[in-house]
């Protein structure tokens, strides 16, 4: 099941809105909710696009962190297109 850091409870991939974005535990990464598969796991994406992947726990990002990925993916999107 997913879980959240803050404080331990857990979060069923069901519950994971579509769209919403999330920190995987596991890996230290953001990505956005593109699925759940069977009840244990949560797809996500980056930002940016790229490659779904699984991921067992999952957590909300604070504010702080939210503001650091979107800026960090807002930044790549821009060298992307030279600018």
């Amino acid at each position: 099941m997913a879980t959240t850091e803050d404080n331990g409870t857990t979060i069923a991939p069901k519950d994971c809105v579509l769209g919403a974005l999330m920190m995987d535990v596991g890996r230290g990464v953001a990505g956005i909710v593109m699925g759940r598969d069977d009840g244990v796991r949560v797809q996500l994406r980056p930002l940016n696009g790229g490659r779904e992947w699984d991921a067992d726990r999952v957590r909300h990002l604070t504010s702080h962190e939210e503001l650091r990925v979107r800026c960090a993916a807002r930044n790549e999107m821009m060298r992307r297109r030279g600018l």
